[in-house]
C-alpha cells in the first residue's frame, strides 16, 4: 500500500538523456574549436556553460533520487551513471580550459582526429541511454558498449602515438611538451569516462534481464 502512495520513477531517463545531449554538444563545440582556433575564448565560454549545464541535471537526479521511493533501477546506480556522464563533460572542459590557460598558440597534433574518435563514443553512449530506458533490447544495448569499449581502444592508440611523437619532435622544449601532454591526457581521460559509462549500463543491462 505504502509503495502505491509514494512516487515513483520521476524524470530519470529524461535527465540522462539531457545530460547525454549537453555531453555531444560539447564535444561538437570542441571540435568546431580546433577547426577555429582563432576563437578558441568564445568556445571556451559555450563550453563552460554546457559543463554548468550539465552539473546541474546531476544535481537534480541525485536530488531526485533521495525524493522518490521507487527508482527504475537501482539507486546507485543512478547516481553512478550520471556522475559519470558528467565526468566525460569535466574532461572536456578541463582540456579547452588548459588550451586557453596554457596560451597554447596552435592546435597540438592529431587532437583533431582524438576529438572526433570521442564525438564517436559520446553518441554511442547517447544511443546506448536511448536504449537502456526500456531495455527492450539487451543485445543492441550491448552493442553500443562494445563500440564505446572499441572507441577508447582507439583514442588510447592515438594519444600513444601523438604524445610520443611529442616528446621526439620536442625535446628542446619541455614547456611545450608539458602543456600538450595535459590536454592530450584530459580527451584521453574522457574516453576513459565513456567506457565506464559503458561497464555501468552494462551492469545494469546484467540485473534487470
Amino acid at each position: 500500500m505504502l509503495a502505491r502512495l509514494m512516487p515513483k520513477e520521476g524524470r530519470f531517463f529524461d535527465y540522462f538523456n539531457s545530460s547525454a545531449d549537453k555531453i555531444l554538444e560539447g564535444c561538437t563545440v570542441f571540435e568546431k574549436l580546433l577547426h577555429d582556433y582563432d576563437n578558441l575564448g568564445t568556445y571556451v565560454q559555450d563550453i563552460r556553460k554546457l559543463e554548468h549545464e550539465c552539473d546541474e541535471i546531476t544535481h537534480q537526479v541525485i536530488d531526485l533520487v533521495n525524493k522518490v521511493f521507487i527508482t527504475p533501477i537501482d539507486r546507485e546506480d543512478i547516481q553512478l551513471l550520471i556522475k559519470t556522464m558528467d565526468d566525460v563533460m569535466d574532461l572536456i572542459q578541463a582540456a579547452t580550459q588548459r588550451m586557453e590557460t596554457y596560451e597554447i598558440r596552435s592546435v597540438p597534433n592529431g587532437l583533431p582526429s582524438m576529438a572526433r574518435v570521442l564525438t564517436q563514443a559520446v553518441i554511442e553512449m547517447k544511443n546506448a541511454i536511448r536504449v537502456l530506458e526500456n531495455l527492450r533490447d539487451p543485445k543492441e544495448l550491448l552493442q553500443h558498449c562494445i563500440e564505446m569499449n572499441r572507441l577508447e581502444n582507439e583514442c588510447d592508440t592515438l594519444a600513444r602515438e601523438y604524445i610520443g611523437r611529442l616528446f621526439r619532435e620536442h625535446q628542446d622544449d619541455p614547456l611545450l611538451v608539458m602543456k600538450h601532454k595535459e590536454v592530450y591526457e584530459s580527451v584521453e581521460e574522457a574516453l576513459d569516462r565513456c567506457e565506464d559509462v559503458a561497464n555501468v549500463i552494462e551492469t545494469i543491462t546484467i540485473k534487470h534481464t
